[in-house]
């Protein structure tokens, strides 16, 4: 508070430093009061980094600082009021030893009482993530397990329709668990979401075979004969609805991205888990303990079946108008469509008020920026390597547009494989940092880069190849979206095209943010690909078990409507397509394709035993209603207890 040029806070930090320096896993460490972007000639054979602060003169100090650009947004922020102390790790750090870094850091900080400090970094964000995956896991499982079972108990009103349908959805889970850990798979982002899915997939089967067992027992049918008739009709429509369900899970595995890929595979496998337990272990279930006589018995069907047939006879009398309301939604939502953005930011799955959010927002607005940027440099045929004069004048081109016009702000905390010349050339001048540039003349660039070559303390750099035909820029850039980079990459890639010699440098843009931007990119068509797919196999499906292309047409109709009405709401929400809202069509449409195939699995039944088209339509209407209601509404009560994750992904 006092300012980060007071000179108590100063050798604060340098203390600071000198202890996290003695910590396990720190490689080395950059502070104002350690090695930063100051240099020095040292002797005849070295060119170090050296401190940025003499602790001798405040304004002197201040006044140096605020000359070197380089330091700005990196070492220090650009209002004046905080500084960056940089902690380089092991690359492949696991876990236990970031957590333990993170706690040593965590505790340092404690002792050294800093008005106000942020931290945030890798193993930051990894602790982060990890521990909040279990306790997700734990609080999905519960939540999803007490919604279904108030809906269970809504629609049974009994002990016996709650216990059964949970402990076979358990069981489905268990094994479910256990097969990932055969694999060695474990529970990531994505993965997380798993139980749900397996309580609201699972139970789809279990109520439908559940109610047709009763419908069956309340006709005055033996216990096993009602087993065995809900065994045969129902059998095969869950079969049916497992393999469409599948079908659109194992769809995923044409993605690219391994979580999603793998995401999409154990999916598939709990839904199949889920169907074989159920009609193993239900019929079981059934045969040990009594029905209550109060679900054969009650009055609880003649109200269903009174409000089913309301319902059916509102969709008849008003078909006209049913038909125009989704004809005229269908065509908005197709607008909307059209207009839907793909788009991504880091860390967009955490809330705001997140305290990891709030430190990773801090170091987007007072430095130069959290996003990394990476451009690769390739000489072209006139050129020796990238420290010819000529060449090298075009990559600084190329690095005036991005200090100035790359994105509003200008990309910050730039590392060039020119830098070490121009530096070289500022202590020259006296550490000028006005000379901070490349000599305007050939013959004074030649004898600076013999200098730096000579000074140099090894042949290894990270930002230029052993031969000097290859380098790379680096720098960061606020975290504004991929959808807007995406375009001032499109202006960067124009100005070389048109400005930059080709035949000294070409230019390629690379890293990890820019592999993340194309993913989710290439995600959006990979998704398209995996549903069309899913959409054809369950087309083929259908057309085989009914055997006729009007059944066919229906069913894929009725399903793709409301996939077209969620990427309409989509667009009114204004949520762009990413990796997590993405998967919500695959997901929506294998499991939304469940409620036709049963309805379409009873009237088929019905019409074999010759009752008329329309009876046989009402009555499939009035038998699988129920069921497909209290599914539905269950479904929706399992994917809504994701509303209560962290991760805002989970929630959309």
């Amino acid at each position: 508070n006092e300012g980060i040029f007071d000179t108590s806070f100063l050798r604060k930090i340098q203390q600071f430093g000198n202890e996290l320096k003695t910590k396990d896993n720190i490689h080395y460490l950059i502070s104002p009061c350690h090695q930063c972007h100051s240099y020095k000639i040292a002797g005849i054979s070295n060119f170090e980094k050296t401190p940025c602060i003499s602790f001798t003169d405040q304004l002197k100090d201040s006044i140096k600082v605020y000359q070197n650009k380089k330091l700005i947004g990196s070492i220090f922020s650009s209002n004046g009021k905080a500084i960056t102390v940089f902690l380089s790790t092991p690359k492949k750090l696991n876990k236990s030893a970031g957590d333990k870094l993170l706690s040593d850091i965590r505790n340092t900080l404690d002792k050294f009482e800093f008005d106000e400090t942020h931290v945030s970094g890798r193993i930051v964000t990894t602790s982060y993530y990890t521990d909040k995956l279990g306790s997700e896991l734990l609080l999905f499982f519960c939540i999803s397990a007490l919604l279904v079972s108030i809906f269970l108990w809504y629609s049974f009103k009994s002990l016996w329709g709650v216990l059964i349908p949970l402990i076979i959805v358990v069981f489905s889970i268990v094994w479910t668990v256990i097969i990932m850990n055969l694999t060695g798979k474990n529970f990531d982002l994505l993965m997380i979401m798993l139980p749900t899915i397996v309580f609201v997939v699972g139970m789809s089967d279990l109520i439908h075979f559940l109610n047709r067992f009763l419908d069956e027992l309340r006709q005055g049918k033996e216990k096993l004969q009602a087993i065995k008739i809900s065994f045969k009709e129902v059998g095969l429509a869950t079969f049916l609805t497992s393999s469409t369900t599948t079908i659109g899970f194992f769809s995923l595995t044409i993605v690219e991205i391994t979580p999603v890929k793998e995401f999409g595979i154990y999916s598939g496998i709990s839904v199949i888990v889920a169907y074989v337990l159920t009609f193993v272990m239900l019929p079981l279930f059934l045969i040990i303990l009594p029905a209550p006589r109060n679900l054969i018995e009650g009055k609880r069907k003649e109200k269903w079946e009174s409000s089913l047939s309301k319902a059916y006879s509102f969709v008849f009398k008003k078909k006209k108008a049913i038909y125009l309301a989704f004809a005229v939604i269908t065509l908005l939502s197709l607008a909307a469509i059209n207009n839907l953005s793909i788009n991504n930011y880091l860390l967009e799955d955490l809330k705001e008020s997140d305290p990891i959010k709030k430190d990773y927002r801090f170091f987007e607005h007072n430095f130069s920026g959290v996003r990394p940027f990476e451009m690769e440099l390739t000489t072209g045929p006139e050129s020796k390597n990238i420290f010819d004069f000529e060449t090298a004048n075009e990559i600084q081109k190329i690095e005036n547009y991005l200090q100035t016009n790359y994105t509003k702000k200008g990309l910050g905390f730039i590392i060039s494989p020119l830098d070490p010349i121009k530096y070289l050339y500022s202590i020259k001048h006296n550490n000028n940092f006005d000379y901070f540039k490349l000599p305007t003349k050939e013959k004074t660039y030649k004898n600076q880069l013999f200098l730096v070559k000579k000074l140099a303390k090894d042949n290894s750099n990270s930002f230029v190849t052993i031969d000097s035909l290859k380098a790379r820029i680096s720098g960061k850039t606020g975290d504004l979206g991929s959808l807007v980079l995406k375009k001032e990459n499109e202006k960067l890639m124009r100005f070389v095209q048109d400005s930059i010699n080709q035949s000294l440098v070409t230019v390629n843009l690379t890293g990890p943010a820019l592999l993340v931007d194309k993913t989710n990119e290439n995600l959006s068509s990979n998704i398209l690909l995996g549903l069309l797919l899913a959409f054809t196999v369950i087309a083929i499906i259908i057309g085989l078990v009914y055997k006729t292309w009007i059944v066919v047409v229906i069913s894929m109709l009725v399903n793709t409507i409301p996939l077209m009405i969620v990427a309409g709401i989509m667009y009114l929400l204004n949520f762009d397509i990413k990796i997590s809202t993405s998967l919500i069509f695959t997901l929506a449409f294998g499991i939304a394709v469940d409620d036709t195939i049963h309805m379409l699995s009873k009237l088929k039944i019905l019409l074999r035993k010759g009752m008329p088209l329309m009876d046989a339509l009402k009555a499939s209407y009035l038998s699988t209603g129920k069921a497909i209601i209290v599914t539905s509404i269950i479904l929706c009560a399992g994917f809504l207890s994701l509303t209560f994750s962290t991760f805002i992904s989970m929630q959309t």
